[in-house]
């Protein structure tokens, strides 16, 4: 598989999940703001992301995801929840965003050696993707304002290509922003096979790192 059917396929993945992955994040915000009404989100700020995560799940598994698309992650490790289409090879880890810890970058890929080699692997290493490994996507959340937490959201799939390192940039070579209504909207400008990737800088924060050792 080329990198310009690679980008096809992920990008009309992407497409597919749009709506219901909009619209669940939208319900699940503000169910979690409810839940944690009263409580100062500066206190706490992992309170609200840890219930979105929650509800997040609920949401799909009731309303249902695009054919071939699965919920997968152990929700007993801080909610962890990824979205998984084995026809299609593809994962995408549900994590929140955060510039402070992670300033001008997505999450480092941590001490675990599988997370690391998920974070530096290129997309599909066999056609098709069907050499037994899902290529890692991450499905990106955050507030659009962090002193206001109800005045919305962004959220997006990006695809890093190396592990990164604590408070330093994590480069990535492809980055879908989901829009109100599930139209999804590429903020980098794909290069195509014989010109050089253009980077982009994400802001997130990755919080079940140390618990997720097997991936």
């Amino acid at each position: 598989m080329t990198p310009q059917e690679t980008h096809e396929l992920v990008k009309a993945e992407v497409h597919r999940l749009g709506p219901v992955v909009f619209e669940g994040m939208s319900t699940s915000i503000a169910s979690a703001a409810k839940r944690a009404k009263g409580l100062d989100h500066s206190e706490c700020p992992h309170l609200r992301p840890l219930i979105v995560r929650t509800e997040l799940r609920r949401y799909l598994k009731r309303e249902g995801l695009p054919d071939d698309w699965t919920i997968g992650g152990n929700p007993a490790l801080m909610g962890q929840i990824n979205l998984v289409n084995k026809q299609a090879g593809l994962q995408l880890r549900v994590l929140k965003e955060r510039s402070r810890t992670y300033p001008g970058g997505v999450p480092t890929a941590g001490r675990s050696p599988k997370r690391q080699e998920y974070w530096t692997a290129p997309l599909f290493l066999m056609p098709g993707g069907r050499s037994g490994r899902l290529s890692e996507l991450l499905l990106l959340w955050d507030y659009a304002s962090v002193q206001k937490v109800a005045e919305g959201f962004t959220i997006r799939v990006v695809h890093p290509t190396e592990s990164g390192d604590y408070g330093r940039k994590v480069r990535c070579d492809m980055d879908f922003a989901i829009m109100p209504g599930g139209t999804v909207f590429e903020t980098l400008v794909f290069q195509g096979d014989e010109d050089p990737v253009n980077f982009f800088d994400a802001e997130i924060d990755e919080v079940e790192d140390d618990a997720d050792a097997d991936g």
